[in-house]
């Protein structure tokens, strides 16, 4: 669920605001059959290059079943981010509980429409309430796909959970296609804390041990 939430700009998510999208996961993979839609957390119809329909008998857009995690991650995640989800999307990339679990009415329809109920407000409630009734019941240790096969993880693979990942350059190319200027930021933000970290400790260090240090250096080099 994390994977997901970091490939919506959102690197740090709080337990709250994960705890919602594995709601969301639940309910989505609530239907036995399912199962197949391999890597698919959310049931998206965005194809990617490997996938294919998991609806048998379905024509035009069908729900897809990925090759790997990283293309169920960035299905999804282009979906949401694409402009037809704007409150859900601004509030699982900042956090924002208040709006995710008191959701206003826009953001209600955005899910209604993810789930097919686009202008039917009673039906989109309803999908609405099962997504946060999940969502409060969820266990926080778990990282399983909810309906999957016992032992498929969340990453795509039991055991070792970076195992469903082709590669650890893999998954962050999944998230630079997706939003390459915010992980560049978010990058360079902690390039520059670890820098400033080093000079306050460096200008914090008295100046007896600079010295010390420098004579033991000298000593090594000599």
């Amino acid at each position: 669920m994390q994977s997901l939430l970091m490939a919506l700009s959102n690197l740090k998510p709080d337990q709250a605001t994960t705890n919602f999208v594995r709601g969301w996961t639940t309910v989505e993979w609530g239907n036995p059959s399912a199962e197949t839609c391999a890597y698919n957390l959310l049931n998206t119809e965005q194809a990617m290059p490997g996938s294919s329909s998991c609806q048998s008998g379905c024509s035009g857009s069908c729900v897809q079943a990925f090759a790997s995690y990283p293309d169920g991650i960035t299905a999804n995640a282009q979906v949401i981010t694409g402009g037809g989800y704007p409150n859900l999307f601004m509030a699982l990339a900042n956090n924002d509980d208040q709006a995710l679990y008191n959701a206003s009415g826009a953001l209600v329809l955005e899910l209604g429409q993810w789930a097919g109920h686009s202008g039917n407000a009673g039906a989109s409630a309803d999908y609405y309430n099962a997504i946060v009734q999940a969502a409060l019941g969820a266990d926080n240790s778990s990282d399983q796909f909810p309906g999957a096969s016992s032992g498929v993880s969340i990453l795509g693979g039991g055991g070792n959970p970076l195992s469903g990942l082709a590669s650890i350059g893999q998954f962050f190319s999944s998230l630079m296609a997706i939003n390459p200027i915010q992980v560049a930021k978010a990058v360079l933000g902690i390039i520059l804390i670890i820098a400033g970290i080093f000079l306050m400790i460096k200008q914090l260090t008295p100046p007896e041990v600079k010295q010390v240090v420098g004579a033991a250096a000298k000593v090594a080099a000599a």
